[in-house]
């Protein structure tokens, strides 16, 4: 799916930095090689635990990338996720079929040596999360054949496509209802046949808020 130029516009304007995005950059840079290149990430926790990936938005914004750190704080403190944030600036126009691929070679890369070890899906994302254009990205990843995501956290996904596929991937949905953004996470509705969470909150905007980092810990558990 390709958003219109107003869709685009529109979603630069919400993203505009504000004290919700605010966040706190605690993480190790790591980097990956992968089926894309080299992956410059972000990573939180310890090695050879469940790992679980954030995927930013489109605008080309030091902040954007680390709206996750939050949430990855969290998850690799309280719920003992090995968290990795990537950059993918440079790969906005990869298809999703070829970044779910990159995407695994993190999995492998984070979890070398443990391959052998009760309860490691190699072909599996333990948890796959994106906002915005990170939130299509994943949801497109999670609606493939393979049903490579196990459990799937998405944040004002934008350019949804109208049809799709359905997800069978465990689910949770967070949306301002001042984001109009909620209307592309009405159309994914339908979609998600394991969806165990819908969070809105009155106001908010087209971010990742503070009040959503409990309930995707909760949820991720």
């Amino acid at each position: 799916a390709v958003c219109s130029r107003p869709t685009w516009l529109l979603v630069l304007l919400l993203q505009l930095p504000s004290y919700r995005s605010l966040t706190t950059k605690t993480g190790t840079e790591v980097v990956v090689p992968s089926s894309l290149g080299d992956l410059h990430l972000m990573e939180y926790g310890a090695r050879g635990a469940p790992v679980a990936i954030g995927l930013h938005g489109s605008v080309h914004k030091d902040w954007v990338l680390h709206e996750w750190d939050k949430v990855a704080k969290a998850l690799a403190m309280q719920d003992g996720y090995n968290v990795f944030l990537p950059n993918l600036f440079a790969f906005k126009d990869v298809k999703p079929d070829a970044l779910v691929n990159a995407l695994l070679d993190v999995v492998h890369w984070a979890n070398r040596g443990q391959q052998s070890a009760e309860g490691y899906k190699p072909d599996k994302i333990p948890l796959l999360m994106g906002k915005s254009w990170g939130g299509f990205q994943a949801s497109q990843i999670a609606a493939l054949p393979s049903q490579p995501v196990q459990s799937l956290v998405l944040v004002a996904p934008c350019c949804l496509p109208d049809e799709g596929p359905s997800i069978s991937s465990k689910a949770a949905v967070f949306c301002a209802e001042d984001d109009p953004m909620i209307k592309e996470v009405e159309k994914l509705k339908p979609r998600l046949q394991n969806m165990q969470l819908f969070h809105t909150e009155p106001t908010g905007g087209h971010h990742i808020l503070e009040s959503y980092t409990p309930l995707i810990v909760d949820f991720a558990r």
